[in-house]
């Protein structure tokens, strides 16, 4: 923001010459403080509580669903004891000369779904895990 030093020392009443130059030395106008104020007053005040409270729920909304494994029905360890009774009940229908379809129609099927809930839960206890160390 540069002076008009000559305009200045006009205005002056003795005519002596000093340093004004400091005047010069200002990096901001007060129209630029005045926009940079609300600039930051809108993003500490607006911005933040704004983002803040919804990041909040959000968090809040995850640990509901994540941070405790209550919202899941069954145990790894129940899925784990399923597949054994299913390998089980195969082995039992080889020793018996039977095939596993008289025994359990649906034993493959059945099978199927606990290998993939047994991978779900792998990914379920990552994402828990993940909203456990959150936001580090």
């Amino acid at each position: 923001m540069k002076t008009n030093l000559n305009k200045v020392y006009g205005n002056m009443p003795n005519k002596r010459k000093i340093n004004l130059g400091l005047v010069d030395n200002l990096q901001f106008s007060i129209s630029d403080l005045s926009e940079e104020v609300g600039n930051l007053a809108y993003l500490v005040n607006d911005v933040w509580y704004d983002k803040y409270n919804e990041l909040l729920k959000l968090y809040y909304e995850l640990m509901t669903d994540f941070g405790d494994a209550k919202t899941v029905a069954i145990t790894r360890s129940q899925v784990d004891d399923e597949i054994d009774t299913l390998m089980d009940i195969q082995d039992a229908a080889f020793d018996l000369g039977v095939d596993t379809d008289k025994v359990y129609p649906d034993l493959v099927e059945h099978n199927k779904y606990m290998v993939e809930v047994l991978g779900l839960f792998d990914q379920f206890e990552a994402l828990q895990e993940t909203i456990r160390r959150f936001p580090n």
